[in-house]
């Protein structure tokens, strides 16, 4: 569950799902060898909450935002310091690629970038 919220991008609610369906699995397949106290036993010992799985496995993922050029796939730190557009030469007297990083969208009656 962890890797599918880490790295398949699963939401919280789904990762949820994913576990009760897990459970279920288990508890069919257990419930064919196994005592049904035993069965329980293991079945609730499964987290429901990718977030605790998290906490047990000691996983604290940290991420780091960038901008990327839809041209030339240059990367950019995401912060006020990043150009409003891009800056990649592939050689020293090539053209630069200059093309716009961030689209401005009006949010709420606000202009924002993205």
């Amino acid at each position: 569950l962890a890797i599918a919220y880490l790295v398949m991008n699963v939401s919280i609610a789904r990762c949820e799902f994913l576990a009760v369906a897990f459970r279920v699995i288990l508890d069919l397949c257990l419930s064919q060898t196994l005592q049904q106290p035993e069965v329980q036993s293991y079945i609730s010992s499964i987290p429901l909450d990718v977030r605790t799985i998290f906490d047990v496995l000691k996983l604290h993922p940290s991420t780091q935002s960038f901008i990327c050029c839809p041209e030339c796939y240059k990367l950019y730190p995401d912060s006020q310091d990043c150009p409003n557009i891009c800056t990649y030469q592939p050689v020293q007297d090539s053209e630069v690629c200059n093309t716009p990083l961030y689209t401005r969208r009006v949010v709420r009656g606000a202009a924002k970038r993205f």
